[in-house]
C-alpha cells in the first residue's frame, strides 16, 4: 500500500509561512492605502460564479484557466475565477455609466496551471482598473500608479516596462481584410517573433510588406510609422494607435530616467482581452511581475459598453525581493487579576508591540520580552535562556 504524505501540496500551491505573510501584509496595505488616496474604491468580488457570467465572454485562455465545480444546491456549472478584471466589469456594468468610475482590489485567484515554469497556481492577485474614460491620460495614471508601488520595493533600475498596443495589428488585419486564420497565425508569428515564418507567409498575403515590417520593426515606431504603405499610414487608427505609444514613451522616459523601457508594436496580449495599449513590466527575472492595458470592449457581454484600462499584479512574485519585515517585541505577560498589568498590557498593544498571555508553564513561541513585577512596578525584560 503507497504511503500517503499529509504534508504534500498540489504543484504550484504552496503555505504562506509568518516572514512572506508579514511581506504580503505590507505589500497589500501599502497598495490599498495609496490606491484609497488617488480615489479608487476597493471591492471584493465573488471567489466563485456561475460560469454563464464569469466565462461567457472569457477568451480560450481564461476558460483554460478556470477550475469549474458543480453548485450542489442546483446542480448548475460554477467557475472558481482565474482572474478578477473580467469581475470587475461585471460590476461596473451596474454602476452610474455617465461618470468615471476607479476600482482596486487584492484577493487571491486560482489557475489550473501555473503561468509560468515557477508560477504559483495560486496568485495573490492586486490590480486597479478606470471605467468611462477613453484617453491616454487614464493609462498614464494607472502606471504611473503602479510603477509608484514597484519602486517601493524594487530599485527603478531594476525594472523593465515593455509597451505595445494591440490596436496596430487590427488595424492592418482589418485594412487587410485578413481571414481570421490568417490572423491567428500572425498573431501567434508575432508572439514567437518568428521573422522567418513570417517574411515567407506574408509574400501570399495582401499587404504583405506592412506586416512584414510589423514583425521586424516592431520595437522602432519612428521606422515603422515611415516604412508603412500609403493606405497605412492613412488609417486614422492605425496613426493614433503609434502616435499614443509615443506619446507614453515620451511621458516614461521624462517622468522615470532610469527605467529600463522597450516597445513592442506586434505585442500580443496575455489574456486576449485587450483592445489598445498593452504593457508588462519586469524586475530582475524572465517571468512579467505586471500585465496591463485598455480592454473597451470587455463589459459589452453583460450590456453595456465602457471604455476600461487597468493591470494587474501578483504580489506573491515580489516577496523574494523584499527585506524581512521588522517585527514589533512580543511579551509574555502572566495571567493575572491585576488592574496594573491590565493598563501596562493596553499601554504596550496601544504602541504596537504584542503582547500573549502566557498559559501555563508552556513556552509561548517567539516571545522576545517578559512582564516582570518590580517594587510594584510591572516592567518588560528581554528574555533570555536564564530568565
Amino acid at each position: 500500500m503507497m504511503e500517503i504524505n499529509h504534508w504534500l501540496l498540489p504543484d504550484g500551491v504552496q503555505d504562506l509561512l509568518p516572514d512572506d505573510t508579514a511581506k504580503l501584509e505590507v505589500i497589500r496595505r501599502s497598495f490599498l492605502n495609496r490606491l484609497r488616496l488617488c480615489g479608487y474604491d476597493q471591492l471584493m468580488p465573488a471567489w466563485v460564479e456561475y460560469t454563464e457570467s464569469l466565462l461567457g465572454h472569457a477568451s480560450e485562455d481564461v476558460k483554460r484557466q478556470t477550475f469549474k465545480i458543480i453548485d450542489q444546491t442546483n446542480g448548475r456549472l460554477m467557475g472558481v475565477r482565474a482572474d478578477i478584471t473580467q469581475q470587475i466589469a461585471r460590476i461596473d456594468a451596474n454602476a452610474d455609466q455617465r461618470a468615471v468610475s476607479r476600482y482596486c482590489y487584492a484577493d487571491s485567484v486560482l489557475h489550473t496551471l501555473p503561468t509560468d515554469v515557477f508560477g504559483s497556481r495560486t496568485p495573490f492577485q492586486m490590480g486597479a482598473e478606470i471605467y468611462g474614460h477613453q484617453g491616454l491620460s487614464a493609462d498614464i495614471e494607472l502606471i504611473d500608479l503602479m510603477l509608484g508601488q514597484l519602486t517601493k520595493i524594487l530599485p527603478v533600475q531594476e525594472l523593465h516596462l515593455n509597451l505595445g498596443h494591440v490596436g496596430i495589428a487590427e488595424a492592418l488585419f482589418d485594412l487587410a481584410g485578413l481571414e481570421q486564420v490568417d490572423r491567428s497565425w500572425l498573431l501567434k508569428c508575432y508572439e514567437r517573433k518568428a521573422l522567418p515564418e513570417l517574411k515567407a507567409r506574408c509574400e501570399s498575403l495582401p499587404m504583405g510588406s506592412d506586416f512584414e515590417l510589423l514583425g521586424r520593426a516592431s520595437a522602432e515606431l519612428d521606422v515603422l510609422m515611415s516604412g508603412l504603405s500609403a493606405k497605412a499610414q492613412a488609417d486614422q487608427g492605425l496613426s493614433r494607435a503609434i502616435m499614443d505609444l509615443q506619446r507614453l514613451m515620451n511621458h516614461l522616459s521624462r517622468r522615470y530616467p532610469d527605467l529600463g523601457l522597450s516597445v513592442d508594436a506586434a505585442h500580443v496580449s496575455s489574456y486576449h482581452y485587450h483592445t489598445g495599449l498593452v504593457f508588462s513590466a519586469y524586475g530582475p527575472g524572465a517571468s512579467p511581475i505586471v500585465r496591463g492595458g485598455r480592454y473597451d470592449s470587455l463589459s459589452k457581454h453583460f450590456g453595456r459598453s465602457r471604455f476600461a484600462t487597468g493591470f494587474s499584479l501578483d504580489a506573491l512574485k515580489l516577496l523574494g525581493f523584499m527585506k524581512p519585515v521588522k517585527r514589533p517585541i512580543k511579551i509574555a505577560a502572566p495571567v493575572l487579576d491585576d488592574a496594573n498589568l491590565d493598563a501596562a498590557i493596553k499601554d504596550e498593544r496601544g504602541q504596537g508591540n504584542i503582547v500573549v498571555l502566557q498559559l501555563g508553564q508552556v513556552p509561548t513561541a517567539g516571545v522576545t520580552h517578559f512582564f516582570k513585577l518590580t517594587k510594584g512596578e510591572w516592567a518588560i525584560l528581554p528574555l533570555t535562556p536564564e530568565s
